[in-house]
């Protein structure tokens, strides 16, 4: 109770003085009365913000609550490492919660304080600071400039550290939570000065987080994958849940513009058969599983397509149609609305491209397992002898089929030009000689693929 008694004293000579000339008798620039504080033990801390908050004289106790907090936590702060139990905190949290009620506790002073001493905080405390209303999150990472969050935010999620203080489980979805909250936010909602700063900055902070997984997929590394997204699937419980969509489809979109010279519309035609779900890597799955099983659906995938104005990696694309078709609860329903509505807009409006994407779609949903149909009982609904299409289709739409399929056939494979092959065509009656060209079209080119090796649809490895 010495120290107490001794820094009471020292307040002495101010209790004389105007109310109007005090100021805050605890800033920093009193290193006398800041040793002090910090050789007070912890019941000694609980007496004096008694003191602080009765004394009408007493301003502010920022300065005492820091070097206070300072005393317990500098060392493992600037270590990193949290292995105490650190009792004390607890009582420095009611210490300045008090304060705060008796109006003698100043956020940005203690920010001030912060940014004075530590160079960066670690995660730990960030949350801390901002579960306990002292110093909230954003703010402070973006006034103090912590460009290393994103390294700092995914280090911390790999290493997986429990403390009964510092919660794991609560830390993670709570700080990217926030990240989220002021990402993807429209500003006509946030009434906040610096907002549009702090939207820019949580953006960044969150593509480069998102961009570090992704490079790990894209560089085909071996590495152990970082599965962050998991602790967002029910970040929908804090935030709007379009606010969340909003996150996992901006992944999506990554993917879908990747490197897009890599694989064009053709070529996926070719290859698409390699790109099953069960065929992709481990990374991969696992991404587009987070973004699909609750989230996205089919048609935000037509929706980036469009966006992009076709200028998409195809490969990712129909990775990203094979998982939806496997994950989404409305996955294959889906699916099957797409296909439906891709057809009906090429035979209203002729346009090669609603064609291919059309056949893409089918092949690559029916190559998935839970999808109750296989693609030679779809081509056979749609257009063969099970179809009725004469009837439904006037001649000059079935000549539109006629013509796609033609030029489709030189990207064929072997297994699918067989399918083609046996099935028949329910073709108008002046129209047969066109089925008979395609199909004597097809015979020469699976002539041609006899003499090479080519990609097998039915396999399964």
């Amino acid at each position: 109770m010495r120290n107490n008694l001794c820094i009471l004293q020292s307040m002495q000579p101010f209790h004389t003085m105007e109310a109007a000339d005090l100021y805050d008798l605890f800033l920093s620039d009193n290193d006398n009365i800041d040793n002090q504080y910090c050789s007070l033990d912890i019941d000694d801390f609980q007496k004096l913000v008694i003191e602080f908050i009765r004394n009408k004289d007493i301003k502010d106790g920022t300065s005492l609550c820091f070097q206070v907090f300072c005393k317990y936590m500098s060392h493992s702060i600037h270590q990193k490492t949290f292995q105490c139990e650190y009792p004390e905190l607890s009582i420095v949290l009611k210490g300045i919660q008090h304060l705060q009620k008796a109006l003698k506790f100043s956020s940005s002073l203690f920010f001030s304080y912060l940014i004075e001493e530590f160079v960066t905080l670690p995660v730990e405390i960030l949350w801390w600071l901002h579960k306990n209303d002292i110093i909230y999150f954003v703010p402070y990472c973006y006034h103090s400039k912590f460009v290393s969050l994103p390294e700092s935010l995914l280090t911390y999620i790999a290493a997986k550290k429990q403390h009964s203080i510092f919660i794991y489980n609560e830390i993670v979805p709570d700080l990217i939570a926030e990240l989220l909250r002021h990402a993807h936010t429209p500003t006509r909602l946030f009434h906040l000065p610096y907002h549009t700063e702090w939207k820019s900055y949580c953006r960044t902070v969150l593509n480069k987080m998102v961009d570090s997984v992704l490079d790990v997929i894209f560089c085909n590394r071996s590495e152990s994958f970082l599965n962050f997204f998991c602790y967002i699937q029910n970040l929908d419980v804090l935030l709007p849940r379009a606010l969340v969509k909003d996150f996992f489809k901006t992944i999506l979109k990554k993917l879908m513009s990747y490197n897009i010279d890599e694989f064009d519309v053709y070529s996926a035609y070719t290859y698409q058969e390699l790109w099953k779900s069960n065929r992709i890597s481990s990374n991969l799955f696992i991404t587009l599983k987070e973004i699909f099983i609750k989230h996205c659906i089919f048609q935000d995938i037509i929706d980036i397509i469009e966006d992009l104005d076709g200028k998409v990696n195809w490969k990712y694309t129909l990775v990203a149609v094979a998982v939806c078709v496997k994950e989404s609860p409305s996955g294959s329903d889906d699916a099957k609305d797409v296909i439906s509505q891709l057809l009906q807009q090429y035979l209203k409006k002729p346009k090669f491209c609603s064609f291919i994407k059309c056949l893409l779609f089918v092949r690559q949903t029916c190559m998935e397992e839970n999808f109750k149909m296989d693609y030679p009982a779809w081509y056979s609904l749609t257009f063969g002898s099970r179809s009725n299409f004469k009837r439904k289709c006037s001649e000059a739409k079935f000549k539109l089929l006629i013509s796609a399929l033609i030029e489709l056939v030189q990207y064929e494979s072997d297994d699918y030009l067989k399918v083609q092959l046996s099935l028949s065509l329910d073709a108008p009656l002046m129209c047969n000689y066109l089925v008979h060209n395609y199909k004597s079209l097809c015979k020469a080119r699976l002539n041609e693929l006899d003499k090479s090796p080519s990609v097998s649809y039915w396999s399964t490895t």
